[in-house]
């Protein structure tokens, strides 16, 4: 069950499909996307001074409803322009850090990334890593310490994944819509 709270906060922003007339909705999401911009920096900085020894990237797109940043999970290694090198020189696996910070309500979700890449077959496989995290807690720790100091509240993986009724996103249409796809974006696919 979705909790009402968030979904009265979700109906803010996103009119329900029979009243998609309604385009106060829009433009209030649409007007705190524009506002990012002059948060994105601050946020950015202090992960970055967090995630002293990882490479962090900004990965925030233009039109979503977040900040998103990764942190590659392989201490004192820097990103490549080469995805296909970077992976190689990890021996075909990467962890990233995905954090999902929502730009309408003061929500985040992160979780570890696991890329595998089988270089025989020329294949990529994305899964989300839920076991061997605990050498990443102590960082993970101090990045919700902070959220929850500026007052953002974590989602577990359970909320982001509820339906929520009646809305529609660019890119999810009626009765595919998650939690995430509202708060944050509708580009990545939680799995």
């Amino acid at each position: 069950m979705i909790n009402p709270s968030i979904l009265r906060k979700i109906y803010k922003y996103y009119p329900l499909v029979y009243e998609q007339s309604n385009t106060k909705k829009v433009k209030l999401r649409k007007k705190k996307i524009e506002q990012k911009v002059l948060y994105k920096k601050k946020l950015l900085t202090k992960i970055i001074t967090i995630a002293k020894g990882y490479e962090v990237v900004d990965w925030t797109d233009s039109e979503t409803c977040c900040y998103e940043f990764k942190i590659l999970l392989h201490k004192y290694i820097d990103l490549m322009d080469d995805d296909k090198m970077l992976i190689k020189s990890l021996n075909g696996e990467r962890k990233d850090l995905r954090i999902f910070i929502s730009v309408l309500e003061p929500y985040y979700y992160m979780f570890i990334e696991k890329t595998s890449y089988f270089d025989s077959e020329d294949k990529w496989e994305f899964s989300t890593e839920k076991s061997n995290i605990s050498e990443y807690e102590k960082l993970m720790g101090e990045i919700i310490s902070y959220l929850s100091k500026k007052g953002y509240i974590g989602l577990s993986h359970s909320d982001v994944l509820m339906l929520v009724p009646e809305v529609e996103t660019t890119y999810k249409e009626v009765d595919n819509v998650t939690v995430f796809d509202c708060l944050f974006t509708d580009l990545v696919k939680i799995i």
